[in-house]
């Protein structure tokens, strides 16, 4: 896996000035007009402007960054540009995609206003907050086998459940 922090020799938290600034340095010095005849420089080249198209692209990076921490825990694995999107990766696909990790994990919530939602997101937000008060109520029942841990895991799921049904229904009658 290419680390394209480390091709563009920027931090992982580095903003998308720093990026900008460091991409034009590096493509300054392994421009194939300025190093010519020169194989090395110009696959330099290639990959200064590989990384810079995903870091410099929001949703590119949040998706080579999820891959790049996952790599780090579980191993290598091979992600480009022109590789799968984490999309592909994600067992929940397209929807779980953009609607849950874009808004939750990015804080990309201000830019995604109501009216991007649909209907059919409004009953599956209705039908996951069902979903998690019929379990915190079955996980309440069983709170005697679970202990403490069943009483705080039956409050978690009755507080996602009540936002699920409060976004569900805001959206439903907007």
């Amino acid at each position: 896996m290419n680390d394209y922090y480390k091709i563009l020799g920027v931090s992982a938290t580095a903003s998308d000035d720093e990026i900008k600034k460091a991409f034009r340095n590096k493509a300054l010095k392994y421009h194939p007009d300025k190093n010519p005849n020169n194989p090395r420089a110009e696959e330099e080249f290639k990959k200064i402007n590989e990384a810079y198209s995903v870091l410099s692209d929001e949703n590119k990076r949040a998706a080579y960054d999820s891959q790049r921490n996952f790599s780090y825990q579980w191993g290598e694995s091979q992600w480009s540009e022109n590789a799968h999107s984490q999309r592909d990766y994600s067992p929940f696909g397209t929807y779980w995609y953009e609607k849950h990790y874009t808004n939750t994990y990015r804080n990309d919530s201000s830019n995604k206003n109501d009216s991007s939602y649909s209907k059919k997101d409004a009953f599956s937000f209705l039908a996951q907050g069902i979903f998690f008060v019929i379990l915190a109520v079955l996980s309440l029942k069983f709170t005697i086998i679970f202990g403490f841990f069943g009483l705080l895991l039956s409050i978690s799921f009755f507080t996602k459940g009540i936002k699920s049904l409060g976004t569900g229904l805001s959206l439903l009658f907007k």
